[in-house]
């Protein structure tokens, strides 16, 4: 740890940068940061409860220390740490067998013969034969009279007045669901393309 730094050459360093005095709370927190940093160095673990600025700070210290190529542990700290994960094999101890590993399939598994000619071709033109008669299929459909099927449709439903009957006599005005479901079936029997019986 190299203590703390003359406040006047701080303030020196700040005023040809333009800056103004630090603050005795700025130096503080540089105080504070200095020793944090100076802890994560010596390999000490950062404190459990940290302002989030100054872990902002004291992590962007870590980053910069380790983009310097400077980060590491020393052999023998690197040595601990391994023997505490990897348990010491005793060497007297019998030789673990190792584990089989089954052999490969043979060849006969996958079919290595080659096709013929034809199924070469079938196989490279049947897909574009598919995709053509696809095209095809909707080229028709798009190109057919637009709106024939239900111009059709359309011209052979009857009116509303024709089915149910018009006008409607005062005595059967409440009496409007039998009304409609002479129209629903009338339009039913139209769309299956039944006959249907004149009201």
């Amino acid at each position: 740890m190299s203590g703390p730094r003359d406040p006047r050459v701080d303030n020196d360093e700040l005023a040809l940068l333009g800056e103004a005095p630090a603050s005795l709370e700025e130096r503080a927190g540089a105080a504070s940061l200095a020793r944090l940093v100076d802890d994560m160095l010596d390999g000490r673990a950062a404190p459990p409860a940290m302002d989030a600025a100054e872990r902002a700070l004291l992590e962007t210290a870590t980053s910069v220390h380790a983009s310097l190529g400077e980060a590491g542990l020393a052999p023998a700290r690197a040595k601990a740490v391994l023997d505490g994960v990897f348990p010491r094999r005793d060497p007297t101890a019998p030789a673990r067998r190792p584990t089989p590993v089954p052999p490969p399939r043979a060849a006969s598994v996958t079919n290595l013969r080659p096709r013929s000619r034809r199924a070469a071709i079938v196989a490279r033109v049947l897909p574009w034969t598919i995709a053509s008669l696809c095209a095809a299929a909707a080229l028709a459909l798009w190109l057919r009279t637009p709106g024939s099927a239900t111009t059709t449709r359309a011209a052979t439903l009857r009116s509303a007045d024709a089915v149910i009957g018009a006008p409607i006599a005062r005595e059967r005005a409440a009496d409007a669901s039998a009304r409609l479901d002479a129209l629903v079936a009338d339009r039913r029997t139209a769309a299956q393309g039944g006959k249907r019986g004149v009201r």
